[in-house]
Formats: structure tokens, sequence, C-alpha cells
């Protein structure tokens, strides 16, 4: 009657409760004395649910709180903690009763009204990934504010964490909230507070976080599902048109590098509405740039590398270009390196790095035109689309070609230019290639050093081959003029040295299968 029953006598006496009434209307003879009773014992199941509530609210605050550092919530965490079996329910709630209703106060955590509004708002929200992401980030600005403090203050209590962190925390979700249903949030913000959000199970995630934001108690709007999932709808075709946009940056790299002078103006128009100020257009003008994300929704990101390994390639592309006119040579230049490396598998990796990678780009490296433009290169790009899905590996394998700083001395790449296991890749290969480039381009030996050929000629032709390599050589008729006038180049130039290595024998055997006087080859 008087409060001073036990907390847990309390809770059996609520789950026997008809039982405790029975035996009560027995023992007691007073007549009158049940309805008096039958509501004492109501006021007490709601004292209890109060209490049992709000040691949940306190302990939801308190795992908040743990999000930030140097906060000091003095004696709460230890009441959360303690047993409250033993304890009368009076000194753990206070009632009063107005028109009939009960109305229960928990005393014992010793909260301020502001401070027990707080804790109810965040029982509710304790799953939303928003609100702890605006709490973290006023916990951060609080500690700031309170080092600022005369008295040097150096941690929040709970008073400071209602004014400086839920405060602001709150009125940052409920604007969020009704910007986010009339769709004027812009799409810089979408950016940063949606980031955590994206693929397709996320989605999911983000309409759980937008319904539970505004179906918890005291919110202004409940928004119906049907306008939830439109606003989250825009937001996938947003992520979409952000890749996209990428894609048009990276074709509008490779148009400039590459000189293409048709027309991209799409391309453009979708580009340039990426910039600072549409960042700050609203999410409801999402419709009106579908159609224009649409073509290019179809160029993935791997898709998207290839262009962007093609532009950063464009020195050795353009020193390829000079040396061979189309993929037919490029496979004599494969087929010189091939008989020149041995059988290691080093070699063969070398070798197969430098011909998957030409031969998959080769319809951007030998088939585009000046005229081209959006349309004319997606159509070039259909065969490179296909190598890609075959081997996604091939944008990485001619980016290993990135390190040619100049396409007019491609030669000049040396080890240290690039890492160990590019440099592996690149060097038997390309000297070879830059050899049978010199012996096409006589008037730019003056300026290239004697000690710099001689040693490419001494790791790439005058390698010591085998006779089965060099009747290779002299039955492969596209070979044959290329090596006769390496010979001759190199004699011409006086480069003795260089072909000091190669057997005498194999000369004459060359001469011989070349249909050549042996005096013509060592002239």
């Amino acid at each position: 009657m008087n409060g001073t029953i036990e907390f847990q006598m309390l809770i059996l006496v609520h789950d026997h409760s008809e039982r405790f009434l029975e035996l009560c209307e027995q023992i007691n003879e007073e007549e009158g004395k049940m309805p008096l009773l039958r509501q004492l014992l109501e006021q007490r199941r709601i004292e209890l649910a109060a209490f049992q509530e709000e040691r949940d609210k306190v302990s939801t605050f308190i795992r908040m709180c743990s999000l930030i550092k140097q906060v000091n919530l003095g004696k709460l965490p230890g009441k959360t903690a303690i047993d409250a079996s033993r304890m009368s329910i009076k000194d753990l709630v206070q009632s009063t009763i107005i028109g009939g209703k009960v109305l229960p106060v928990v005393t014992f955590f010793g909260l301020s009204p502001e401070a027990k509004e707080m804790i109810s708002s965040l029982s509710q929200l304790s799953d939303s990934i928003l609100l702890r992401q605006f709490w973290k980030d006023n916990g951060e600005k609080a500690l700031k504010i309170t080092a600022q403090r005369e008295e040097q203050k150096m941690s929040l209590g709970v008073e400071d964490v209602v004014q400086l962190i839920w405060t602001p925390s709150n009125v940052q979700l409920q604007s969020l909230q009704d910007r986010f249903l009339r769709g004027v949030i812009s799409f810089g913000e979408v950016d940063k507070l949606f980031k955590v959000f994206k693929g397709n199970q996320k989605y999911e995630d983000l309409a759980k976080e937008i319904k539970l934001i505004t179906s918890r108690r005291g919110s202004q709007v409940k928004a119906p599902d049907a306008l939830i999932n439109k606003r989250i709808e825009e937001i996938q075709q947003y992520n979409t048109l952000h890749s996209c946009i990428d894609a048009a940056r990276i074709i509008l790299d490779f148009k400039t590098t590459l000189g293409l002078q048709g027309n991209f103006q799409l391309v453009e128009d979708l580009h340039n509405q990426m910039n600072s100020e549409f960042k700050q257009q609203p999410l409801k003008t999402m419709n009106a740039l579908r159609e224009a994300g649409r073509l290019l929704s179809r160029i993935s990101p791997d898709r998207a590398s290839c262009l962007d390994a093609v532009t950063k390639c464009q020195a050795f592309i353009t020193w390829l270009k000079g040396t061979i006119t189309g993929p037919q040579e490029l496979k004599v230049l494969v087929d010189l390196a091939i008989i020149s490396a041995g059988e290691t598998a080093m070699e063969t990796a070398r070798i197969t790095c430098l011909h998957t990678s030409c031969l998959g780009f080769a319809p951007l490296i030998f088939d585009l035109k000046p005229s081209f433009g959006f349309d004319e290169l997606m159509i070039t790009c259909e065969p490179v689309w296909s190598a890609v899905d075959a081997d996604p590996t091939l944008p990485t394998k001619l980016m290993v070609y990135q390190p040619v700083k100049s396409a007019a001395h491609p030669f000049k790449v040396a080890a240290t230019d690039i890492d160990p296991v590019h440099s592996e890749v690149l060097c038997f290969p390309w000297e070879l290639g830059v050899l049978w480039h010199m012996t096409k381009s006589k008037p730019g030996w003056p300026n290239i050093a004697e000690g710099h050929i001689v040693a490419l000629a001494n790791r790439s032709l005058a390698r010591q081959l085998s006779d089965d390599a060099w009747e290779t050589i002299t039955r492969n008729s596209s070979l044959q003029p290329v090596m006769c006038e390496m010979f001759q180049s190199l004699r011409r130039a006086k480069f003795a040295s260089a072909l000091g290595f190669i057997h005498e024998e194999n000369v004459c055997l060359y001469s011989r299968q070349c249909h050549l006087p042996r005096d013509k080859v060592c002239q």
C-alpha cells in the first residue's frame, strides 16, 4: 500500500496478479477495499514497467556515449548495473495520479526532464547509422568547446551531452529527414551522408534507415513507403550516373590525347554536369539526367580502364605505330623476340606480355581515325571489350609500358625507370624492337650514343643463337629483309663490336638462305 514492497516481490506479484487479488480478498474482511487494492496493484505495475523501461534507455545512452572519448557519466553506469531487486519501489519511482491516470516518474537515475527526453528518443534511434554519424561528429566538436572553457573542463557530463551532442544531432536528423522526403537534398550531401549505403543490399539498408527515423515517436512526418522508395531509386540512378561520369572523364582524356575531332558533345555535356555547381542541385532533378547517363552505363570500370591505359601509354603507342603499321607487323616483331628469347619461362612471359597487350588493344592502336567521334569510338572498342572480358588483366599488361616518356627515344627506358618486375617484362622485346626501328630510321642514328647501340645489339641481335633459330629466321620471308637491313645498317654505322658476337657461320648461313652474297650482308 505504501510502496515499500521490494522490487523483486513486485515482479512476483505482477506475474501472479489474479491469484494475489484472490488471496487478498479472502484475507481482508473489510468490505470496499478490493477496488482500491486493484488500483494500487495497477499503479505498481505501471511503476515497475516505467523503471524497467528507463533502465533500458539509460543502458542505450551509455552505449552511445562510448562512441565519444572523455564522457563522465558519474554514477549512472553503476546504477544500471546495481541489483535493485531488494530495493523498495518507492525508492525507484514516484507517481502522481491526475484524473485517475498514473504518471510515474523514475527518480533512481537522477536525470533531468531534458535528459529523459533524450534517452527516450535514443532508445528508438539506437540502430540509426545516420544518428551515430551525427553523434560522433558533434561529440568531437563538443570536446573542443569544453576544452576552451575557463575551467578547462576536459570531459563531458550528462547535461553537456544533451546540449552539445544530442540537440544538434537531433536537429540535423530532422532536417535531413525533411529534405530527403521533399527531394531537395543536394547531390553533394548524398555523396557525403549516404556513401555507406551504396550497393544493392545497402539500398535496402537505406530504406530501413529512413523508415526508422520517420516512424519514431514525435516525428512530424509519417512518410509513405512509395515516397521513400522513389527517393532511393533516384539515389541509385545518381550513383550509377556517377560511375558514368568517371567513364566520361576518361573518354574525354582519350579524345584529347589522341586528337579525335568527331562529335563528343553528349559526353562533354554529361561530364560538365558533375562540377561543383551540379553537386548543389536537388535530388529530384535526377530524372532529367537519366537519359544522358544511359549511353555510358555500359562502359564498366574495367572497360573504362582500357581507354585510360591507352591514354597513359600514348608515348609507347606512338612509337609502336611509327615502327609497325598493323597487327601483322606486330607478329613479325614478336617472332623476332621469340626466336631470340629461348625457351625459358621468364623470356616467354616477357614476349607474351608484349604480344597479348598490343594485340588486344590493336583496334585502338591501329584503327582509330582523327575524324572519329563518340559513336565511332564505341564501335571500334567492341573487339577491345571482348578481349578485356576474356582477359581482365589486359589494361595492366599495357600499363607496363607507361614509363616510356618520349616517343622519339623509346630506347631510353631503363630498368631504373620502372619497377623490377616490369623491367623484366620490358627488357628484351623492347630492345629488339628499338633496333628494328633504328634500322628503319637511319637519319636519327647520329643522335644515338654509340655505347647504347652496342649494348642493345650485344643483348639482343648478337646473342649466340642456335642453328635452328637462324634457320627459322631465314625461312621467314617477312623477317629476311629486316634482318638483312639490320646487319647492313650496323655495318654502315661502323658498330663492328655490336656484331662481334654473331658466329661467322651464322652470317654465312643467313646469306645463303637469303640468296644474298655474303659480302653484301657483311659489307
